[in-house]
């Protein structure tokens, strides 16, 4: 499909050099119209989906384009001054391009309104809907963020905790609330993990030293029954609650449960017995849940809210960027851009990426 351009009347050198320069543009951009995936085209606006209208555009742009390079350049034309209304062409002749304004889909009396007030088909545009909370999570996770959990899938290999992380982060990405359970997970996998559970457990007299984030003062196994009351622990089955830190090397944070629950809570009987896994699956640099109506770690959740790692000291919003540079390792990048992207993030409710509680019983 081939260009007719169409004469200019219009002159000078300023005139002629951007001619040039916008017919190799417009080539380019109908080569690569046809070419785009489909995708592309098929988030454009009708009528701008049709080829042929959009080269039509291209045509009659140029005529446009030459008169203000011309009104820019102080030489005379048709017009005086460097306002449309000095158009070389009266928009209202019906004889402008018939073909054009019928592929825009505009009735005959409503052309010049349409062209006027740069309205479609002389009515008034909606008005532009409210962002909605979760309103981005529609596009699901990104093929981008698809193949960063595979790496880090393929990195953790060996370990019991992998097929759990790709489940979880793929559930926050596309921001699926429902409950993590033991039935998301094979025999053999809540074999390994309660076995990793009851080892730490077993052993928290001389795990001592923690190497997650509070490398001082946390230890790596901490009794914190005595943060629930008798009815919460009966809610549980439980006897006892221990904190635990999965957090294992820092020369292969990939070996343990860091990218997967981080710090979690788990619940035994009176001989401390690994029974259940309760957890919060979310970020303190995306995502959080909102547990203010009493509810516990594990549990549904009806509400979200932003981290205290994406504000600074002071209560305000950080950038992406701030955050990254603090926190943006592999695993966390992926919560990181999802909580930003989209609509400004988390700055007006939107963003991808919701929490997952977690509650697996062995």
């Amino acid at each position: 499909m081939s260009f007719t351009w169409p004469d200019i009347p219009f002159q000078g050198t300023e005139v002629t050099a951007f001619v040039t320069a916008y017919k190799e543009l417009a080539e380019a951009v109908l080569d690569y119209y046809f070419d785009a995936p489909i995708g592309h085209n098929a988030d454009m606006v009708l009528p701008y989906r049709e080829k042929l209208v959009v080269k039509e555009l291209l045509q009659e742009g140029l005529v446009y384009a030459s008169f203000i390079i011309q009104q820019r350049s102080g030489v005379s034309g048709p017009g005086t001054d460097f306002v449309l209304g000095n158009s070389p062409f009266d928009l209202s002749d019906p004889t402008l391009a018939p073909e054009l304004l019928r592929l825009l889909g505009c009735k005959w009396d409503e052309m010049e309104e349409s062209l006027q007030n740069n309205m479609k088909c002389g009515k008034q545009p909606p008005p532009e809907p409210e962002v909605e909370d979760n309103v981005c999570c529609e596009q699901g996770m990104t093929a981008g963020e698809g193949l960063t959990v595979a790496w880090i899938e393929r990195a953790m290999m060996w370990n019991p905790w992998r097929n759990m992380l790709t489940k979880l982060l793929t559930k926050y990405l596309n921001c699926e609330t429902s409950v993590f359970t033991q039935n998301d997970l094979s025999s053999g996998e809540l074999d390994a993990i309660k076995a990793d559970l009851q080892k730490m457990i077993n052993n928290r007299d001389t795990y001592w030293r923690d190497i997650g984030w509070d490398r001082t003062t946390t230890r790596k196994v901490t009794d914190v029954t005595n943060q629930y009351t008798a009815s919460q622990l009966s809610y549980w089955g439980a006897s006892k609650v221990y904190q635990l830190s999965l957090y294992k090397n820092d020369l292969l944070p990939l070996s343990g449960g860091h990218y997967v629950v981080g710090y979690t809570r788990v619940t035994t009987d009176a001989n401390n017995n690994v029974l259940c896994l309760k957890d919060d699956y979310d970020f303190e640099y995306g995502w959080i849940m909102d547990r203010s109506d009493g509810s516990l770690p594990g549990d549904p959740y009806t509400n979200r809210v932003r981290g205290s790692k994406t504000l600074d000291s002071q209560g305000n919003a950080r950038t992406r960027q701030q955050v990254r540079q603090e926190y943006g390792d592999p695993g966390r990048a992926l919560p990181i851009n999802a909580f930003f992207s989209c609509n400004g993030g988390g700055h007006n409710g939107g963003g991808r990426g919701t929490p997952v509680p977690i509650s697996i019983c062995f």
